[in-house]
């Protein structure tokens, strides 16, 4: 198995650059039903998510423009400044999502409004295998910037420790549903990306 190049003009190439798509945190996979799965995907398992919750699965996943290499920093600072402005006017919803997403980038600090947000966010992880593969590729797609040897070893770290936590999910509800899907995933993406170096 060859290992896999940053992007191609492929489909992959069009999700990223021509399709509409969403940025998570520092990535640009999701296209813009994205969200609306999930928040559909809540209202069928009864997950009643409340404002602040709802608004910060929309700052989690706040769309920007990945051509420009400062989109990064230029995003950073709409989000604050998106923040900073509904502060101004005193919008309690704001202000609950601000710190849910603080607490969602630490798993230590959860609670139990940010501990659902959190794994709906991790349900990528237990995605049908040809979602799960798209969203591997596009993680490439972010680091095409680091030659193939620094990419694998790298990438197997980072999902190999995912895997030496005891659990993915943090909510009973997800880990019965998901973490065994999430696991397979993790794994097998592994063994792809170990098979890889060979041809490194």
């Amino acid at each position: 198995m060859k290992a896999q190049v940053p992007f191609s003009i492929t489909d992959t190439f069009l999700d990223a650059y021509v399709k509409p798509y969403y940025n998570e945190g520092h990535r640009f996979y999701f296209k813009y039903e994205y969200i609306e799965n999930i928040l559909k995907f809540c209202k069928e398992q009864k997950i009643h998510l409340s404002s602040s919750q709802t608004l910060a699965l929309h700052f989690l996943y706040s769309c920007w423009c990945p051509i420009f290499p400062d989109y990064l920093e230029r995003g950073s600072k709409l989000i604050k400044y998106a923040i900073q402005t509904a502060a101004m006017e005193i919008n309690p919803d704001v202000i609950n999502a601000q710190q849910l997403m603080i607490q969602v980038g630490n798993k230590e600090t959860l609670t139990d409004a940010s501990k659902i947000i959190y794994d709906l966010d991790r349900i990528r992880f237990a995605a049908a295998e040809d979602e799960y593969s798209r969203y591997e590729r596009l993680v490439r797609f972010e680091f095409s910037h680091l030659n193939d040897q620094a990419w694998i070893s790298g990438r197997i770290g980072v999902l190999q420790n995912m895997l030496k936590t005891d659990n993915i999910f943090v909510t009973p509800e997800f880990q019965n549903k998901f973490e065994q899907i999430a696991r397979q995933n993790l794994q097998n993406q592994i063994q792809q990306l170990t098979e890889s170096l060979k041809d490194v």
